[in-house]
C-alpha cells in the first residue's frame, strides 16, 4: 500500500513541476 502511496505522490509531483514549467513558458511568450 505504501508503495501505491509513494508513486501516486510522485506522478502528482511531477504533473505539478510540468505544470509549472508550461505556465512560466508562456509567460515568457507573452512578455515577448
Amino acid at each position: 500500500m505504501k508503495n501505491i502511496g509513494v508513486k501516486l505522490l510522485f506522478v502528482v509531483l511531477g504533473f505539478t513541476i510540468i505544470t509549472a514549467c508550461g505556465e512560466t513558458e508562456e509567460e515568457r511568450r507573452a512578455k515577448e
